[in-house]
């Protein structure tokens, strides 16, 4: 049997011996009201919008723009430099606006969870319309103004990169980001607090963004061991048609340094196949 294969059964027969313990614990939280979710750009990606990574690069192709760059807050910066501020957010928002979602059946399942707090850094609307669809009440913040207003109540979104209804809020570029710890104290204190106080389940998200790694970071350095344990839902790599047999290997190598990585700082990893 190839080495790869190998790798993959192990990783999959952990995952399995250790769902029943994990889904138990997030039962219990679910039960308490303690369980928010994190929604991430995944989520969306398997409803049929475009990765991040897609729409930028689709944009360098569109304008003929040559960049050796891979860093993606890199080069929506390049593009709004060589484009426009409000040039970038329109094609931002016609990118995830003209695309028609092939499916809901997570954001489906998310809405009729006994959840009332939802975080997401997506600027789509997928989740708020499955919502709407559904009849079921929530409230949408973005602006830090807003967050007092927030009732638990019923079921609230607080979007933290902005929202496509105003392009003016959408985090786009790396000057955004470091502008957002002035701009939007009022949003980064209430993420410390939200993750010091809900068990927070991570979807369909890398964890890259620095306002999650600052806000975990945050819990980690107040609480310690005694920390409310995040659980983050990761999904198992495939393999492509064009991968290598060596190349799938080294991406499932990463992939459990990765999970590692997480469990050294507290979290609990639920590993899935597909979402």
């Amino acid at each position: 049997m190839p080495s790869h294969i190998k790798k993959l059964e192990a990783i999959l027969d952990q995952a399995k011996g250790e769902r029943e313990r994990l889904t138990t614990l997030l039962g219990e939280e679910l039960h308490k009201k303690r369980l928010a979710l994190f929604l991430g750009a995944g989520c969306s990606v398997a409803a049929g919008l475009p990765s991040w990574n897609d729409l930028i690069f689709n944009l360098l192709e569109k304008y003929e723009i040559r960049t050796r760059e891979r860093d993606l807050l890199r080069i929506a910066t390049r593009l709004e430099k060589q484009l426009g501020t409000g040039k970038l957010r329109e094609l931002v928002l016609e990118a995830l606006s003209s695309i028609t979602q092939s499916g809901t059946a997570l954001y489906e399942a998310f809405a009729h969870l006994d959840v009332n707090l939802y975080i997401t850094t997506n600027y789509d609307h997928l989740f708020e319309d499955v919502l709407v669809k559904r009849g079921i009440p929530a409230k949408k913040i973005y602006r830090d103004q807003d967050l007092p207003s927030i009732d638990l109540t019923q079921k609230v979104i607080v979007k933290l990169h902005g929202d496509l209804d105003s392009p003016s809020s959408l985090i786009l570029t790396s000057g955004d980001y470091a502008r957002f710890s002035i701009e939007h104290k009022g949003i980064k204190d209430w993420l410390n607090s939200a993750v010091s106080q809900y068990t927070i389940l991570f979807i369909g998200t890398s964890f890259e963004d620095p306002r999650l790694k600052d806000a975990d970071t945050y819990a980690l350095t107040l609480f310690g061991q005694f920390r409310r344990q995040p659980f983050i839902l990761m999904r198992v790599p495939h393999r492509s048609k064009s991968q290598t047999e060596e190349d799938y290997e080294t991406a499932l190598d990463d992939f459990v340094a990765l999970c590692d990585d997480f469990r050294l700082r507290g979290f609990h990893t639920l590993l899935v196949e597909k979402y």
